[in-house]
């Protein structure tokens, strides 16, 4: 008789050992899949820096394609100090070592996966011989950051918006009901292009130097921007100006029709004044001086003619009673006997110079003569019974 054979235990007769298996396997798949970002685990990478001047908001875990297939992931990304002295990028790709050697010549390009930001870096390999190192880096002219659609979407703000609306209805009250005007357009556009093509090659030339025209219109903007305000009141001005002009065609035939006479005379006088203008402009140059002086001594010319004003508005009574005087003077000076007169007059100074001569030392030394005739006039003017003491 044989032995009876013991039955052998089976692994999914043990509920335990199910289990512990079960979890182990769910352990390392959510380990694998936390770390699908970084790459799968015992998978040989080799490691490739970046420079770029712009993140475009790629984030760690990012894919790397190539051919439209996934050769690597991005590591890091950091701040960076460019060779051009700007601030930009260095992205750390991490590849996949099957797919061979990076060539130095090959070039990189950040694109979008989705519309709601995510990206991925497109890897384009070169052909060159020599390849980049593990841990090398790609300089930044070899790698391309373009512009992205949510960029285009910021430029349209709030205000930008408002003004497209504004230019869409004025555009649009512009073209309505000018069907036939806008075919004549279209009808004679080739005609006007064709004329266009020397303009824009004199354009195009760098020796009409363009963008130094723009350049200079954007600082006339500058400059103008302070007076905007101004400037817009001048240009209503001159839209009721124009206005006139147009509700009398007639005078402005004449107007445009005498304006080539009237240059040609204006051309030929000028001609003329400029030696008055030339000498104008050399006294002006003399007087700037005398203007800078002048600047300061307002203040006290302001004040003599303030005190002077009042001053000579008296003076023309007193020029009217002047007058006679001075007619007077002017009918003495006619008269036959002032000459005679002024050269007796002259004849008693000339006899009075000895005497006044000797009489001087005893005037301003010794005061004798003023005593004289000071007592003299007492004597003469002493009053008493009948009269005076000198009576």
């Amino acid at each position: 008789m044989s032995r009876a054979r013991r039955p052998r235990a089976s692994i999914v007769a043990s509920p335990v050992l199910v289990g512990a298996v079960t979890t182990l396997v769910v352990v390392v798949a959510v380990f694998l899949a936390y770390n699908a970002n970084n790459g799968l685990p015992f998978v040989p990478t080799r490691q490739l820096n970046v420079l770029v001047s712009n993140g475009a908001n790629l984030i760690k875990g990012n894919e790397v394609r190539s051919g439209g297939f996934r050769v690597g992931v991005v590591a890091d990304m950091t701040p960076v100090m460019l060779p051009s002295g700007k601030v930009g990028a260095k992205v750390t790709l991490k590849l996949d070592r099957k797919i061979g050697p990076v060539p130095v010549d090959s070039h990189i390009v950040i694109r979008p996966r989705s519309a709601l930001g995510l990206k991925y870096v497109e890897l384009d390999t070169g052909r060159s011989k020599q390849v980049f190192g593990d841990g090398a880096t790609m300089p930044a002219g070899q790698a391309k950051v373009p512009v992205e659609l949510d960029e285009v979407f910021d430029m349209f703000d709030a205000p930008t918006r408002r003004a497209s609306q504004g230019n869409l209805k004025g555009f649009g009250d512009a073209l309505a009901g000018r069907g036939t005007d806008l075919n004549q357009t279209i009808a004679v556009a080739p005609e006007l292009f064709d004329h266009l093509r020397s303009v824009m090659a004199n354009l195009s030339d760098r020796r009409t130097h363009l963008r130094s025209f723009f350049k200079e219109l954007d600082d006339t903007a500058r400059v103008v921007a302070p007076v905007s305000k101004v400037n817009a009141h001048l240009f209503t001005t001159m839209a009721d100006t124009f206005g006139a002009l147009s509700r009398d065609p007639q005078a402005l035939k004449v107007t445009i029709a005498k304006s080539p006479a009237t240059l040609r005379a204006g051309t030929e006088s000028l001609r003329v004044q400029r030696p008055f203008l030339e000498h104008t402009a050399a006294l002006s140059r003399d007087l700037d001086s005398a203007a800078t002086e002048l600047r300061g001594a307002l203040p006290t010319v302001d004040s003599a003619v303030r005190v002077g004003t009042p001053v000579m508005r008296r003076s023309t009574a007193l020029n009217d009673n002047l007058q006679g005087a001075l007619g007077a003077l002017e009918s003495l000076v006619k008269a036959p006997t002032t000459a005679g007169s002024l050269r007796g007059l002259t004849a008693t100074v000339g006899t009075l110079q000895p005497q006044l001569r000797f009489l001087g030392p005893y005037v301003t030394v010794c005061n004798y003569w003023n005593i004289f005739w000071t007592f003299a006039a007492e004597h003469l003017s002493a009053p008493d019974d009948t009269g005076s003491s000198q009576r």
